[in-house]
């Protein structure tokens, strides 16, 4: 048997344990948690503003365009960042996060990040020592859902949409002058 929270976001199947003398597990239900309520909040917002979110579900990109471009520049070392980032987003209890020495492209890369998520950034010491520290504030709520690369999918994918359908409309407009 699957139990639900009140708003439906949550999932869990159980054993039903019920018998005879048991109703077992049929009137238990999970705890909305934080992303429940952060989940509402944004459908009341979208309602108050008369926004549809289904039109916004798949292709909203939570990061800056320059953030994307130093991505794709350094992917492999970006993810690595981005997962450190993720686990300290994470952790409840830590309140900053200091990156080792670094040169001055990947510290931008890192405040541009830091940005994103909500955190505060500085970066401290001279070179060739110099590094980024990251620091939760009242700003920040949760990483966002989507990762960089996945992100960097999706922009790919409406910037070719996008040219798709303005080639459509220039072809139409050439096929219907005088």
């Amino acid at each position: 048997m699957i139990i639900t929270c009140d708003c439906q976001h949550l999932k869990q199947e159980i054993r039903c344990n019920a018998s005879k003398s048991s109703e077992g597990n049929g009137k238990k239900t999970l705890k909305c948690d934080e992303e429940c309520a952060r989940l509402e909040r944004n459908r009341r917002l979208a309602l108050a503003l008369n926004i549809d979110p289904e039109a916004h579900k798949d292709d909203h990109i939570p990061y800056s365009a320059e953030t994307l471009r130093m991505f794709q520049e350094h992917v492999k070392w970006a993810q690595t960042q981005e997962r450190e980032f993720r686990v300290f987003a994470a952790d409840e209890a830590e309140r900053r996060l200091r990156f080792k020495p670094m040169p001055a492209n990947q510290r931008a890369f890192i405040h541009a990040l830091a940005d994103d998520f909500g955190f505060d950034s500085e970066s401290m010491d001279p070179e060739p020592h110099r590094h980024v520290a990251i620091f939760k504030t009242p700003k920040f709520v949760t990483a966002p859902m989507k990762t960089l690369a996945e992100c960097v999918r999706i922009r790919t994918t409406v910037e070719a949409s996008s040219v798709s359908i303005a080639d459509a409309q220039n072809k139409f407009r050439a096929r219907n002058e005088p």
